[in-house]
């Protein structure tokens, strides 16, 4: 089957703007309620057609079928990987860049890690283990993130980033999402809440809610 055909609708309608950077921290009903009309995909416009283009964008990857729309959108990267065997495969541990408090931190760096998992059947998964925050206010002495203090909150898009990442960057779909990175996610809980809206989206990455966890001290 071809691939889809994308155009521009000449006429976009009207809507609040929204920044590139929160464009991954939109649930599907966001997205088609700010860029309705915006997309012809598969010669659908309207709301068909930002749907479709938001599947493209989580399931396909595809970051081009949003700009075609006129739509600004930081594409997620990837800035370091460290990747180390493991009993059960290769654990890939790593970062991105994200902007720093004004007037205080320059770009700073959330960190993430896809921990390799053998089932019964023998097939392989990988759980994605995801930050919500720059450091942590916490304390607990036995956590090395906590000698950081808290910097800042991630954001939802901030948050998704690290599962698109992981997915479309380095090419191995999460199976799960453990928030247990950096951070407290209860310390953050509305951007947390609003990203798991994202993951367990059934237009986006479509996650089970049941392979979706929150930790928290």
């Amino acid at each position: 089957m071809s691939d889809p055909v994308v155009s521009k609708q000449p006429t976009p309608t009207d809507a609040a703007p929204v920044s590139p950077d929160q464009v991954l921290g939109m649930t599907s009903s966001m997205f088609v309620e700010a860029f309705r009309g915006r997309f012809v995909v598969d010669g659908e416009g309207g709301k068909v057609g930002a749907l479709r283009a938001y599947h493209k964008l989580m399931r396909d990857g595809d970051t081009d079928v949003v700009l075609s729309g006129r739509v600004g959108i930081q594409r997620p990267a990837v800035d370091k990987v460290l990747r180390e065997p493991c009993l059960e495969g290769e654990l890939v541990k790593f970062t991105q860049r994200v902007p720093g408090v004004a007037g205080k931190f320059g770009d700073l760096a959330t960190e993430s890690v896809l921990i390799p998992m053998v089932g019964r059947s023998g097939s392989l998964t990988h759980t994605l283990c995801v930050s919500s925050q720059i450091g942590c206010a916490m304390g607990c002495t036995f956590c090395e993130t906590a000698q950081m203090g808290l910097i800042r909150h991630l954001s939802a898009a901030e948050i998704v980033s690290q599962w698109w990442a992981a997915t479309h960057v380095l090419g191995k779909r999460p199976s799960n999402v453990v928030f247990m990175g950096m951070g407290e996610p209860m310390d953050n809980l509305d951007n947390v809440l609003a990203a798991v809206a994202v993951l367990k989206d059934h237009h986006g990455p479509a996650l089970p809610i049941s392979k979706v966890t929150i930790s928290t001290v």
